[in-house]
């Protein structure tokens, strides 16, 4: 215990997350942290709640608020297991960490269980205030007893560890069996195969579940159709006892919740001990990948701008490494899935067709519609993405090199900007004119579109980039850390909603109760994003210079 204790403590201090070293820097950096709070989090958790207290109360109305509750548990868990499992993959067999814990006299299960417990407790705080407000929420609905509440409550904590350990349990797993595989390359592109299906997955699940008729859900459930938390129960068995413990504070259901825990927990401790090791060093010895001979290297190297050769040194870092593919790229390959579920959500009544005749008629509201989705969707994804907000983050162990190239700070950060520009308008403007060539939109309407989406893009790429130089997360472990414990992704998405908020609100606002016409509209929103574009370059040019030299002496 002793071993994992201390292990544990060690692990969750490497996770922490980036922090100014300086007084100024400390009082800029609580002030970009409270435009995070208070324009993400706060705002996601009142919605989430109000949507959550909506839901379960027309629930209620029929008898099923508890199998809506369960429902929703279940959906976070199979998000808890998705975006935990390259997490837990890195943190067990890729953080540079290993390398020293070998040769240690430490069991492979104090290894697997002191990282497990720093995963869960560092990735999982977000998660624990929304399993809170989503209990708050249902409580609050079924009008439980306080005393129902103050006894669960503390299970509530424990809601994330089956899915986590769903994903120990395969990364083990996958990890012994792939032990003989000679190239180590070949398992990280595993990873992004396997991310892939788990997003198609989600993709085919949603797009069923868009067009179900309420109603007959609920009479094909009263009919005994409970198929969706039958397999729920099989994979994340706590929820369902989870939800009886707090409704009726039955001690068996307790028992029984923890006692699955604690099933779960030795039953990874077995695998571990079995599993860990042949796993870890197969890793580590099997890696055959032919090195090319010095004489080879300078046989195929060529001359290059240093500027191309810089912006293709970024590119193909973002493309190589499975970790930031997954974080950075994948997002804009993806993104119209999200897109698709949020239009059969909320625009359903607006069909292609119904689409190409408002076109047609030039009206006003789908043209506005139409700006304001590639405004808001060039905003967040862009932000979403991070490859703006980890441009120097990126560098790690490296940063301090970047003054000994033969390029100026100046040029650099430029590049790191324009790798933003032009990854983030190609993953969303690819998508968005085959959209608009599908609704044989004007010509010069999609150029007015695209140049408006560049404009949005690069104010975030610019802010991203301008706040990475202030607090750049060089200290990490693996590739993952530089943008999972990193809060400059946090305090860019913050920004990014806030100038959504203004201009996708605010424009929307002046169409709505001033009357604006769409070309009026477009200039205004156009000569916003081109002032902030001009001011956001300007302060680039003078401070992203400063800041990194500042980081020079640290």
């Amino acid at each position: 215990m002793n071993n994992y204790i201390d292990l544990t403590k060690l692990f969750i201090k490497s996770l922490k997350l980036n922090k100014a070293n300086s007084t100024s820097g400390k009082n800029l950096f609580r002030i970009l942290l409270f435009i995070c709070i208070f324009f993400i989090i706060i705002p996601f958790l009142f919605v989430f709640t109000v949507f959550t207290y909506s839901m379960l109360s027309d629930l209620k109305a029929v008898g099923y608020a508890s199998i809506g509750y369960e429902a929703l548990l279940s959906i976070i868990s199979i998000f808890t297991f998705i975006f935990s499992f390259t997490v837990i993959v890195n943190q067990l067999y890729y953080s540079e960490n290993i390398e020293s814990l070998l040769p240690l006299p430490l069991k492979p299960t104090e290894i697997v269980s002191a990282k497990f417990t720093s995963c869960f407790l560092i990735e999982n705080l977000m998660l624990f205030v929304l399993l809170f407000f989503s209990c708050f929420a249902y409580t609050s609905v079924m009008q439980i007893p306080l005393i129902n509440s103050i006894i669960t409550l503390p299970c509530l904590l424990l809601l994330p560890l089956i899915p986590m350990i769903d994903c120990a349990i395969v990364a083990l797993l996958l990890m012994y069996l792939l032990k003989n595989i000679k190239k180590k390359n070949s398992i990280r592109r595993l990873e992004i195969f396997i991310a892939i299906i788990l997003t198609i997955g989600i993709f085919l699940f949603f797009t069923k579940m868009t067009g179900f008729d309420f109603d007959a859900y609920i009479v094909s459930f009263a009919k005994g159709n409970h198929k969706f938390l039958k397999g729920m129960r099989i994979l994340f068995p706590s929820n369902y006892f989870f939800v009886k413990s707090l409704d009726s504070i039955s001690l068996s259901s307790l028992f029984l919740f923890l006692g699955i825990n604690t099933l779960y927990v030795g039953l990874l401790l077995i695998l571990a001990k079995k599993l860990y090791l042949p796993g870890l060093i197969g890793m580590f010895h099997k890696d055959t990948d032919r090195k090319k001979s010095s004489t080879e290297l300078m046989k195929n190297m060529r001359q290059k701008d240093p500027k191309e050769a810089y912006l293709w040194k970024e590119i193909k870092l973002l493309f190589r490494s499975p970790t930031f593919f997954l974080n950075c790229i994948l997002i804009n390959i993806i993104w119209p899935i999200f897109t698709y579920i949020l239009i059969k959500i909320c625009f359903s009544k607006y069909s292609m067709s119904h689409i190409r005749y408002l076109l047609g008629i030039h009206d006003n509201s789908i043209l506005i519609i139409i700006l304001l989705f590639v405004i808001g969707i060039s905003i967040l994804v862009t932000a979403i993405n991070s490859i703006a907000s980890s441009s120097f983050s990126r560098e790690g162990k490296n940063f301090h090199f970047i003054k000994y190239i033969p390029m100026s700070y100046t040029e650099q950060w430029k590049i790191k900007f324009t790798t933003s520009l032009i990854i983030s308008s190609i993953g969303i403007n690819v998508y968005t004119i085959l959209f608009f060539l599908f609704l044989k939109m004007n010509i010069i309407y999609i150029l007015l579109f695209t140049a408006t989406s560049i404009l949005s893009i690069i104010v975030i790429s610019l802010i991203g980039v301008l706040i990475d130089s202030l607090f750049p997360k060089i200290v990490w472990d693996e590739e993952a850390d530089s943008l999972r414990e990193n809060y400059n992704s946090f305090i860019v998405m913050g920004f990014a909603l806030l100038i959504f908020g203004i201009l996708c609100g605010g424009g929307y606002l002046l169409y709505d109760k001033i009357h604006f016409s769409f070309s009026l509209l477009l200039m205004i929103i156009e000569i916003l994003l081109l002032i902030m574009d001009m001011v956001l370059y300007n302060i680039g040019e003078k401070q992203i210079k400063q800041n990194l030299r500042n980081q020079e002496n640290l």
